[in-house]
């Protein structure tokens, strides 16, 4: 009844990029009357099946045109603008246009840690306008210690590339008679001794490190919070504190050549060109690790060659040589990921952090 060879109605129904999509698959395809159908069901089941398919193929062809014509695509930044991240797109921000070949802008929706920001992503269309600048605080810890957040950074958001990444670093006092980690453990163990440690903020990042250190040495560490990461230096400086814990910058890299504080250890998995010289956590602690993770992500069902091209743009950037260099100069190492990496690593600092949560009885109506 059918013919053996792909027999195309030329209607206005079914476009001509259609046609060459269809065409493109092969000149000996598998012929309507060899589909099987259904036990059951006659054979025009098939090809009702296949004709399904390749009104599919055309719904993504005019989705890929309705991207490539749209006016740009916003780019939310979860925080003020003229800080850090505001800095760190700004490196990327007129490559990744070229290279999406779309105007790509800012739009600065601080508050909530974050949260604010991504929540508005996780809202948005899933129609490629719009990516959200994502970071460990507001895509972890923040929804699991208020889980009334509104979003779920591991099934409301769809990864598109991770950006880069920063280690938390353990520092100390001049007045604390170690050097590095493991002297900071063997120095706690030795009569019970208390530690005091510093952070900006109880379920912060720097506070559930700290946390997570305690548990996984059996140390006792006194976790005293302060009004952010100035405040905490100062007291480290005084020697009000023992220890603090918080990611590098060239400001208190600079506190440490002037030898006011200094670097016990560096929570990555290996040795960090961020701080050369400075002993890894995991050398002592095997897979200890915490680090501020940065990605895009785009608003959940984000059809995926949309997905695809702004991932193929962060990868070509990310390569960049000059870029790194800036980058690493605003101490953060650039890495991208396809989407499925990053995804993986959204929940396995998800799954670490509400574990460390569970396990110290962290409550969520303590944090600021």
């Amino acid at each position: 009844m059918f013919s053996d060879q792909w027999v195309l109605p030329q209607s206005s129904s079914v476009p001509a990029a259609l046609n060459a999509h269809i065409l493109s698959r092969g000149t000996s395809p598998t012929p309507f009357a060899q589909v099987s159908a259904p036990p059951g069901e006659p054979a025009m089941t098939s090809r009702r099946d296949i004709l399904k398919s390749t009104l599919g193929a055309a719904s993504m062809l005019t989705m890929g045109s309705s991207f490539a014509q749209a006016e740009t695509t916003k780019m939310v930044i979860p925080v003020a603008s003229g800080g850090l991240a505001d800095i760190l797109f700004r490196i990327i921000q007129d490559p990744l246009e070229r290279l999406a070949g779309r105007p790509l802008v800012a739009d600065y929706k601080p508050g909530g840690g974050g949260a604010i920001g991504l929540l508005q992503t996780a809202r948005a269309p899933a129609d490629g306008t719009t990516l959200g600048w994502a970071y460990s605080g507001p895509m972890s810890t923040i929804p699991i210690l208020r889980p009334s957040v509104g979003y779920d950074p591991r099934t409301d958001l769809t990864p598109v590339s991770l950006i880069m990444r920063t280690p938390s670093v353990f520092f100390g006092s001049m007045n604390l008679p170690v050097s590095d980690i493991a002297g900071l453990i063997a120095y706690a163990k030795s009569g019970g001794k208390e530690i005091t440690c510093g952070n900006a903020a109880v379920g912060g990042l720097g506070h559930l490190t700290s946390v997570l250190l305690g548990l996984r040495a059996d140390i006792k560490l006194l976790h005293v919070p302060y009004t952010g990461t100035p405040a905490l230096l100062t007291a480290l400086m005084s020697g009000d504190l023992n220890i603090g814990t918080t990611a590098i910058n060239t400001s208190i890299m600079k506190l440490v050549e002037d030898k006011r504080i200094k670097i016990l250890g560096v929570a990555s998995n290996g040795p960090s060109e961020l701080v050369p010289g400075a002993m890894p956590v995991s050398q002592v602690l095997p897979g200890f690790k915490s680090e501020i993770l940065y990605g895009a992500v785009a608003p959940k069902g984000t059809p995926r060659p949309i997905v695809e091209r702004w991932n193929s743009a962060f990868v070509k950037v990310l390569s960049d040589k000059a870029i790194q260099a800036k980058y690493i100069q605003n101490s953060v190492i650039p890495m991208s990921s396809t989407p499925e990496q990053y995804s993986e690593l959204i929940k396995a600092e998800y799954d670490q952090w509400a574990d460390v949560i569970k396990r110290a009885g962290i409550d969520a109506s303590a944090v600021r």
